[in-house]
């Protein structure tokens, strides 16, 4: 579960976070209130595109409102429009120097307490079992059920199909399979992505982070 192929190199996986996380932000700043999840993707493409990603391992993923419950595998909206006040959640995979990166969050575009709320726990979520697996080594499927007891003690549900998974140089399914969530080895730093996507059944919305285990 934990290897690579034959041209991978840890120094240009860390590159490839890093220029991920700074399209994230950038993405983030372009999306307005009364675009379409459909002219937001077109954005995270450009985007990824001007910061040098020639391929994708998984096409970046927008998701506005009400579709913020559903994960990338789930069909959605092309045309559901970003409310004034509401949330929404980035997902992407891109490529660079042959290494993968996979990096993700929610954002608000309001002041909605409960929204942020949402937001919070999920960001404190995934800081908590990070910082649980950097002090104890646990191993992925002991990080998964660590998400989904702190998830319930924020009051909100892990959703049930978001397990974390392998990333590396490109194509990592080459080399390597399987969910964080099923795996009985400690996650070795840079190779799992931990994902949280907390569900509120109040306010019919998750809130979505992701980010390698470093």
């Amino acid at each position: 579960m934990q290897l690579v192929g034959p041209n991978f190199d840890p120094d240009a996986l860390a590159r490839a976070d890093r220029a991920a996380a700074q399209c994230v932000a950038e993405i983030a700043a372009a999306i307005q209130p009364g675009m379409t999840q459909e002219r937001g993707t077109k954005i995270a493409r450009d985007i990824l595109k001007s910061a040098g990603a020639k391929r994708h391992w998984h096409q970046p993923i927008i998701r506005f409102g009400a579709e913020t419950l559903k994960t990338f595998r789930e069909p959605t909206d092309s045309q559901t429009q970003l409310a004034d006040g509401d949330l929404f959640y980035i997902d992407i995979g891109p490529v660079f120097e042959g290494h993968e990166a996979d990096r993700g969050d929610t954002f608000q575009v309001g002041t909605a307490l409960e929204q942020a709320h949402l937001i919070e726990a999920a960001r404190a979520t995934w800081k908590t079992v990070s910082d649980a697996w950097r002090m104890l080594r646990l191993t992925g499927r002991d990080l998964y059920a660590l998400v989904d007891e702190t998830a319930a003690q924020s009051g909100y549900l892990q959703h049930s199909r978001v397990l974390g998974h392998r990333i590396g140089d490109w194509p990592h399914g080459k080399y390597a399979r399987g969910a964080l969530a099923n795996a009985t080895v400690v996650p070795e730093a840079g190779l799992w992505i931990l994902e949280i996507h907390l569900i509120c059944t109040a306010s019919g919305r998750g809130a979505f982070i992701e980010a390698p285990l470093a």
